[in-house]
């Protein structure tokens, strides 16, 4: 039995069953994969530039504020010590790089495992040509016929920079639920966390030759 989604006009009717190719779209989940490649986009996100000083980095602190002995107090060299207000900081963070790596064939099979977990929220469209112009309000009502508008999350995986398409991201960017995205750009938190998933045919049929299991 062939692995089907229903592809949709733009008045939100059914136009026709799409086959999905089931070595993409079919196979059973690995979340521990799932769980390594989210962990690594996350991290990889992350810009690590927080920085503090040392004690040899702050300002001021060149003489010993008092003498060693003889005044009753507790010996310090530096007002700049840790210890001390206004001192530097012990063990801080310093830039440094978040970046982890999988490699390409455990990539792969996150993201068909990703791909093969939305198959239920997903809806083809042929693309958005419909949007002869950018238009907020024709890209909602079209989010409402396709039973979408009230979603916290919708993700598009549409080229938006071919001509069939070039009104797309005008159409959509003041819309807080709507996220749009190039195919070749796929991001597995993305993909995960999206109520509903909008394809043009164009964008199923690249996906499917870039993820196939003979590639």
């Amino acid at each position: 039995m062939s692995l089907e989604v229903v592809s949709y006009t733009p008045e939100g009717s059914v136009q026709a069953q799409v086959v999905l190719e089931e070595s993409v779209f079919g196979i059973v989940p690995n979340k521990h994969v799932l769980y390594l490649a989210l962990r690594r986009e996350q991290l990889n996100a992350m810009a690590g530039t927080a920085s503090a000083k040392t004690r040899s980095e702050v300002r001021g602190g060149g003489r010993k504020p008092w003498k060693q002995k003889g005044t009753g107090r507790a010996r310090h060299g530096s007002i700049r010590s840790p210890l001390w207000v206004g001192g530097g900081k012990s063990f801080g963070p310093k830039p440094r790089s978040f970046a982890v790596s999988l490699t390409k064939k455990v990539r792969r099979l996150a993201m068909r495992s990703a791909l093969s977990a939305i198959v239920s929220k997903m809806k083809i469209v042929e693309d958005f040509s419909f949007l002869e112009k950018p238009s907020t309000a024709k890209a909602h009502h079209f989010f409402k016929a396709l039973d979408v508008a009230q979603q916290s999350s919708v993700l598009i995986l549409a080229d938006y920079k071919s001509a069939e398409n070039q009104n797309l991201a005008l159409s959509v960017r003041n819309l807080a639920a709507v996220n749009l995205s190039l195919d070749s750009n796929l991001s597995i938190h993305a993909l995960l966390k999206a109520k509903t998933v909008i394809l043009t045919r164009k964008a199923l049929a690249q996906i499917q030759e870039r993820y196939a299991q003979n590639v």
